[in-house]
């Protein structure tokens, strides 16, 4: 459907506005809470983001496990709550309105990425209002130390969007520079949060089931799309190679790392 059919039905070019601000809306209230379940742990008092103690080399090392650094085997998320608190220090309200600002912001990579997928406005539209103010997102916006899925889910959807791109790119030239996008997004994305991981699966989903004629031409250059998914295979392993570098290959929850989580997880 063409952009003035969907304009004659209703549909305005900037209608995907109309959604990020209803979003907005309904999130606006987060803009009264404190600090609350782990805020304290990962931000009041996280001593390591603090100016003079921060040492991004640490997060490299077995040492950052060892002196307790919180989350350091997640070091994207690390980096960005020691530049959100240098330039919010410990103000609740804007905390919370960079945590809006990011769920916004995936939800327009979102918007962004069904667009590529030649999913219908309507469609799209739809989707994406009711991905924003799902319940199940709650906490991940609400509280503060809750950011890494936020910025997991950013980083990813960029990624795909990055991988796209160099699927359909008509020079090689331009396939290996967003390969290299996607693969540096997709190893901050899984260096905000593992759950990150999974994405590149749906380009291989996207190719075999072809929903829309985008997804169409995945398959048909099949030699785009292996250097697309070894590009972001190599970008999963070097987050896999930091968790393992900085927790061992049992994990960051081992019960040398964190008898307390461990007795409660067995």
């Amino acid at each position: 459907m063409s952009e003035a059919q969907h304009e004659r039905e209703g549909l305005p070019r900037f209608a995907h506005l109309g959604v990020l601000a209803l979003i907005l809306v309904v999130h606006l209230p987060l803009l009264g809470f404190g600090l609350v379940y782990d805020d304290g742990w990962t931000l009041r008092s996280n001593g390591f983001l603090r100016p003079g103690v921060f040492d991004l080399a640490l997060l490299a090392s077995p040492e950052a496990m060892a002196r307790h650094v919180p989350d350091a085997f997640r070091p994207t998320l690390v980096v960005f709550d020691m530049l959100s608190y240098r330039a919010l220090d410990l103000d609740p309200p804007a905390h919370h309105a960079l945590s809006i600002a990011l769920h916004l912001g995936v939800c327009a990579l979102l918007l962004r990425l069904l667009a590529r997928l030649g999913v219908a406005r309507p469609l799209q539209l739809a989707a994406v209002a009711l991905f924003g103010v799902l319940a199940i997102h709650a906490e991940v916006v609400a509280v503060v130390s809750f950011r890494e899925d936020l910025l997991a889910a950013a980083l990813g959807l960029a990624a795909l969007l990055a991988a796209l791109r160099a699927c359909t790119s008509e020079r090689w030239a331009g396939t290996l520079a967003w390969a290299s996008a996607s693969a540096g997004l997709l190893a901050l994305a899984c260096g905000a949060k593992l759950s990150a991981a999974p994405l590149p699966a749906l380009l291989v989903l996207l190719a075999w089931l072809q929903p829309s004629p985008a997804c169409a031409r995945l398959r048909e250059r099949p030699a785009r799309l292996v250097v697309v998914l070894l590009a972001l295979a190599l970008g999963l392993a070097l987050a896999l190679a930091q968790n393992v570098l900085v927790a061992g290959p049992e994990g960051p929850y081992a019960a040398a790392h964190n008898p307390r989580i461990y007795a409660t997880r067995v």
